[in-house]
This record gives C-alpha cells, sequence and structure tokens, in this order.
C-alpha cells in the first residue's frame, strides 16, 4: 500500500523537485513515475529501486524552505500531526494542485476515493512511526519536547536533501 501511495505522490514530488531548482532528482523522480507506474503495475512493486533509482520525498513546505521562507512556530495539527505555519500551508493548500489523480477523481465525482486514500496515507504513515512513538512515551521525560524537537531535526533534514555536514538551516528558524 506504500508503494502505490508513493507512486500517486510522484507528481507532487517531480514538481517540487523541479521548483527547488533539483532537476537530477527530478529526472530521477519521473524515471521512477514511469517505472512504477508501468513495470510497477500502478506502482503496487517499486521496481525502479531495484534499477538504482531511488525514491524521496518532496513537499511545497519544502519548496518555500528552500526559497528561504523560514518555518515559525511548531504546532501540531489535527490528523496531520506535527508541522509549522510553513509546512501545514503547502500541505493543505497547495500540494493538492500537484496531483492529478485528485483532479480526476473531483472530475468524475469521486471525492469518498480521494478521502480513502487521505485516510489510508494517515494509517500507513502511523503504522510506519507507531512503536518509536510507543518507546519514546516511555522512556522520555519529556515527550512533547522529545517530539518536537525529533520533528525539527528530521523536517531540516528533509529540507536539506538528508546532506550529511549542511548547515542547519537556510532560512529556517529552528525554535
Amino acid at each position: 500500500i506504500a508503494n502505490i501511495l508513493n507512486n500517486i505522490n510522484g507528481p507532487g514530488v517531480l514538481v517540487n523537485d523541479l521548483l527547488q531548482g533539483e532537476f537530477k532528482r527530478g529526472l530521477t523522480t519521473a524515471i521512477r513515475l514511469v517505472i512504477n507506474s508501468t513495470a510497477g503495475v500502478g506502482g503496487l512493486v517499486d521496481v525502479a529501486e531495484r534499477f538504482g533509482f531511488v525514491g524521496h520525498k518532496e513537499d511545497f513546505g519544502q519548496t518555500m524552505a528552500v526559497w528561504g521562507i523560514g518555518d515559525g512556530f511548531y504546532l501540531v495539527l489535527p490528523l496531520l500531526g506535527p508541522s509549522n505555519p510553513r509546512d501545514a500551508l503547502g500541505q493543505i493548500f497547495v500540494d493538492s494542485y500537484f496531483d492529478p489523480l485528485g483532479y480526476y477523481l473531483d472530475e468524475e465525482d469521486l471525492n469518498e476515493i480521494d478521502y480513502g486514500l487521505t485516510g489510508l496515507s494517515g494509517i500507513v504513515t502511523y503504522a510506519r512511526v507507531m512503536d518509536q512513538l510507543d518507546r519514546m512515551r516511555e522512556t522520555s521525560i519529556d515527550f512533547y519536547g522529545t517530539l518536537r524537537s525529533l520533528y525539527l531535526q528530521r523536517r531540516n533534514s528533509e529540507i536539506m536533501n538528508n546532506a550529511k555536514g549542511a548547515p542547519l538551516s537556510i532560512g529556517v528558524n529552528i525554535d
């Protein structure tokens, strides 16, 4: 299920790669999208990774960070989880414009499928992290503070494309 959802999000990743000026990563994303949509049976199997085209995630919040827009304060959104105003704006209002499947489902009046995919994505994300969250609750003195710190570190790493030795911010406020 996670492979299919990643494939569905491919066009959004591609647009954000290009908006960030990451043309090599954009080419990799386009190749992954074509291979996984055809040989991978709509993304059911991640065939592209077997050929050396490793996937990654990009969103409009990351694009705005690359453009120098700061993150603002930390917040936790119902159903969406940890975020900040910049990333929430990108996730809620902009990323959906890069979703061709969403346009198709809207045109065919199949909004319930779109809602189902969004819910399924949330379930897959939660399933991926629930064991770590449980361990953090058990071992952390300040669960909220630990979660905030880990979110900010992970998000900064995503913005820097997981580059080792990269500076901690590029116009991004950590506090």
